[in-house]
């Protein structure tokens, strides 16, 4: 149940936007500097852009991670689109 959390969801969100933040200052203060001169910031700007574009794939990608390995959708229309990939002929009985 630990997976299911989310805990870790929540800190790689702050994470990411607080990379983002960071990443557009040092962005902006390097093309604002008319020397150019200062080469840690440029380094700053690409290494948190690298962090921000993993972290924005680790998010997406987590909700799948917390379902599982074997884990299908059991909805009507899953079902139905599972019977017509399939042609099997199922017959999905409404509750009443």
């Amino acid at each position: 149940m630990e997976e299911h959390s989310l805990f870790a969801w929540t800190i790689m969100v702050v994470g990411w936007v607080v990379m983002l933040m960071v990443n557009g200052w040092a962005g902006s203060h390097y093309i604002a500097d008319r020397s150019a001169g200062n080469t840690g910031i440029l380094i700053l700007h690409i290494l948190t852009g690298l962090i921000v574009i993993y972290l924005l794939m680790h998010i997406l990608w987590f909700p799948q991670r917390m379902l599982g390995k074997g884990t299908k959708v059991r909805t009507k229309a899953a079902a139905q689109a599972d019977a017509e990939l399939l042609d099997a002929g199922l017959v999905i009985e409404t509750p009443q």
